[in-house]
């Protein structure tokens, strides 16, 4: 999460959020440019500031809405989203999970189904999300057990950008999503698209009152990635899917794919 005086950045994991940190951070550096802030380490900068917070220092980076501060919370939210299909593989790639178990699987409970953890195909990577993971971590939140027929994906929505995730996750469900029912138990966020980053993030800076010289920088920055990590180009998402795969995906995280049908495809 980054706090500016324009706006608040709640960083969903793997949508593309690192580019807009290093953007905002990038305007903030030409913001203080030649006062006192600017000749201090960035590192201690970050912890002095008042003008400009970036949890990622405590390394709490993806702190969700719930946990704006209070001084913060009328302050525009951005928020960036990935097309669910792309974001299974782009999870599954980065790979931290064979490192750390614990930020995305519960290494015991899936070991006990693959042995072989961590040398998951993609495959059982997403539905060990879906069956293992999900059901226990929406269960420690409701502090009961519940039928989950929903996905890793849509359970990590909700979490992050809803006000009651608990009074929530038993009410999903199609009508739900279809009534837009689920608008009053949100908060007002500006989702910008992972496959349209730059243009939607200029595009939302300008309706926050930025002058265009100022940032269009933006619209030719590459990408960033976290630690440098990527996949090649010839590793599109589509061919990690088989059609079942797909139809199961599209099945658990339909909450997403009807509010964001640009993602249906």
């Amino acid at each position: 999460m980054i706090l500016t005086n324009e706006l608040v950045f709640v960083h969903l994991p793997k949508t593309g959020g690192t580019f807009v940190r290093h953007i905002l951070t990038k305007l903030d550096e030409a913001r203080i440019k030649g006062t006192w802030l600017s000749y201090l380490p960035p590192k201690i900068r970050k912890r002095v500031s008042r003008d400009f917070i970036d949890y990622d220092i405590w390394s709490q980076t993806h702190r969700c809405c719930r946990q704006i501060p209070p001084s913060h919370r009328l302050k525009p939210i951005l928020a960036t989203l990935r097309n669910p299909y792309d974001r299974y593989v782009s999870a599954y790639e980065f790979g931290c999970w064979r490192i750390n178990a614990s930020l995305y699987t519960h290494r015991h409970e899936v070991k006990k189904i693959h042995p072989h953890f961590p040398d998951l195909t993609f495959t059982e990577f997403v539905h060990d999300l879906t069956q293992i993971v999900t059901p226990i971590r929406v269960s420690t939140t409701l502090g009961r057990e519940m039928e989950i027929p929903f996905g890793w994906q849509t359970w990590q929505f909700v979490n992050f950008f809803f006000k009651e995730p608990t009074q929530v996750f038993p009410k999903l469900s199609p009508s739900y999503a279809h009534s837009k029912a689920y608008l009053a138990d949100m908060y007002p966020i500006h989702f910008i698209r992972t496959h349209h980053l730059n243009q939607e993030l200029y595009d939302f800076l300008i309706g926050l009152g930025y002058h265009p010289q100022n940032i269009d920088f933006i619209l030719t920055t590459p990408k960033i990635l976290p630690r440098g990590r990527r996949r090649n180009p010839d590793q599109n998402w589509k061919k990690y899917y088989t059609p079942e795969l797909k139809r199961y995906v599209r099945q658990k995280e339909d909450f997403i794919f009807t509010i964001f049908p640009e993602f249906d495809v």
